[in-house]
């Protein structure tokens, strides 16, 4: 079994050549090419149809005993991956810069985001723009000090479990990148928190994963001198979260992305003044993990 694709030929190319790259790195991990076809605007590639279900699709359906399973197969693959690839060169994720290129499609589908500053009685309320735009000095304060090689769109639904032969795999590789990991744990995390079913056993699954993973990452960052990790993860959380609401139309579930995104901005901007006036540093700052799950 094969699996097609069509598409620019720049964007097809990119996925051809991350595909490579990953396999370099751990044979067995993408789906394997069988042909590539260039014919000027457009190409085409032929892939490997994969075995399994998407972690997602296991999440949900899957009874706590083989989420479990999956959970430790995915997070045994994304450490060897981080491990290997690591190179001490400091990195930059820019959070912020990436929210402001897609902001104006958030304001597109949400205007009502725009909101004014206000008083309550004494206490002045930000603008949601005038708060943006004070967290973009956060870029160039929080800076991992290393980089690994990252997914790129490191959803639930691009993660393939076959629990059968104990194998993980991964799709849609053309965003792949020596990067910051927590790009990667942002996406993952809000790509859990967005997904709208509320019966109590997959939600519990759900929320349960997006723990279990922020503290793996947490780890990870420790053992490797990351002293800033959860402020970063923050500001990704942030990014994730707002830019996932110009998918949704539901007002009542958007709102509530926007208002955890402002939550965490707010927190990180009164951080900042500590950091500035010497009364804190950004190793200091801790993340509740309530903000990770609806």
């Amino acid at each position: 079994a094969v699996v097609f694709k069509e598409g620019r030929t720049n964007k097809v190319l990119e996925e051809k050549q991350a595909l490579e790259l990953w396999d370099q790195l751990e044979p067995g991990l993408p789906p394997r090419i069988f042909a590539y076809h260039d014919h000027g605007e457009k190409a085409a590639i032929l892939l490997e149809y994969l075995q399994g279900e998407t972690f997602q699709r296991v999440i949900l359906d899957a009874e706590a005993r083989v989420c479990s399973s999956a959970l430790i197969l995915v997070l045994e693959t994304i450490g060897r991956v981080w491990q290997r690839t690591l190179e001490p060169t400091p990195c930059a994720p820019d959070f912020m810069r990436q929210l402001a290129s897609r902001l104006s499609d958030v304001f597109k589908v949400h205007p009502e985001f725009l909101t004014p500053v206000a008083r309550i009685g004494g206490v002045e309320v930000r603008s949601f723009e005038s708060l943006l735009e004070q967290a973009r000095e956060l870029d160039s304060q929080l800076v991992a000090p290393f980089s690994v090689l990252i997914h790129g769109d490191f959803n639930t639904d691009n993660v393939i479990v076959n629990l059968a032969q104990r194998r993980v795999h991964l799709i849609d590789l053309h965003r792949s990148r020596p990067f910051d990991y927590l790009q990667d744990v942002s996406v993952f995390i809000v790509s859990n928190y967005r997904i709208k079913i509320f019966d109590l056993a997959p939600r519990r699954r759900l929320d349960q994963v997006s723990r279990e993973f922020f503290r793996f990452a947490r780890e990870f960052g420790e053992v490797n001198g990351d002293t800033c990790f959860d402020a970063r993860l923050a500001l990704g959380l942030a990014r994730s979260l707002l830019t996932s609401t110009r998918f949704d139309m539901d007002p009542r579930f958007s709102s509530a992305m926007m208002l955890r995104s402002r939550y965490l901005l707010e927190r990180l901007l009164d951080h900042q003044t500590l950091v500035l006036a010497g009364q804190s540093a950004w190793r200091d700052f801790r993340l509740d993990e309530s903000v990770l799950v609806p």
